[in-house]
């Protein structure tokens, strides 16, 4: 996987190809990067590899909640690794505007 680091300023397609295969997204994700299709309403479409600049991370690890972040995150529902797939569906619906979400990517994921 490229360097997104090594990319001109205001450049978030760092590159073009591969495929989707755990090994691929799992390197990817570790540079950096992230899929989506060059074009999701065709057929063999190439997969675009991009890195944001800037990025929003969230580093788990480190992370520190507030004790007024407490008081209010109590107000909704928190939760993660939850219907993965029914998401992923709902994403890739047809009728949602700007969907990038396709078959090939719901296998992978």
């Amino acid at each position: 996987m490229p360097n997104p680091l090594v990319a001109p300023p205001g450049v978030d397609l760092v590159a073009m190809g591969a495929d989707l295969a755990p090994g691929t997204l799992l390197a990817a994700y570790r540079a950096g990067l992230f899929p989506m299709p060059d074009d999701p309403m065709a057929q063999g479409t190439k997969i675009a590899w991009y890195s944001p600049d800037p990025r929003g991370v969230l580093p788990l690890d480190d992370l520190v909640v507030s004790r007024s972040l407490r008081k209010h995150v109590k107000r909704f529902d928190v939760s993660h690794d939850t219907a993965f797939h029914e998401v992923m569906l709902g994403c890739a619906a047809e009728n949602r505007p700007g969907r990038w979400i396709t078959d090939d990517f719901i296998a992978a994921y």
